[in-house]
């Protein structure tokens, strides 16, 4: 079995024997359950990786009066990654809202939901440097 997560340059080598490649462990995946030749591939990299878009679009509303404020968004995310099959459709939905019951007493409230429906994401890495 290859070593998916080895990244050393003295791993397997690429004679043609058939192995399964990382999207054939996908179900539903076209090259589900198939196996291909393990060899270079002739244009390297180059046509390996798409271009990542994130589409953010946002929208919300407020109302407040002389003892209330309401706050309600809604936010919709959906990004492609760069690496072939990877996507993630993202809505986020948030209400806010605060009453003043009385001079000295004010009820608050919060509400926030999420929904993630991600397909083959890899994992992502944030760097941090400081200078």
């Amino acid at each position: 079995m290859v070593e998916y997560y080895a990244d050393e340059s003295w791993g397997p080598k690429l004679d043609g024997q058939m192995v399964r490649h990382w999207d054939s462990w996908i179900q539903g995946d076209p090259e589900f359950g198939k196996l291909r030749a393990f060899e270079a591939n002739p244009d390297n990299i180059q046509d390996f990786f798409d271009t990542g878009i994130i589409n953010n679009t946002s929208v919300s509303f407020a109302k407040g009066g002389d003892d209330y404020n309401v706050r309600v968004g809604l936010t919709n995310i959906d990004r492609n990654s760069v690496f072939p099959n990877s996507k993630r459709k993202q809505v986020q939905a948030t209400i806010n809202a605060s009453l003043d019951i009385t001079d000295k007493l004010t009820a608050y409230a919060n509400f926030n939901y999420q929904d993630r429906r991600t397909n083959n994401f890899p994992r992502q890495w944030l760097w941090k440097c400081s200078f």
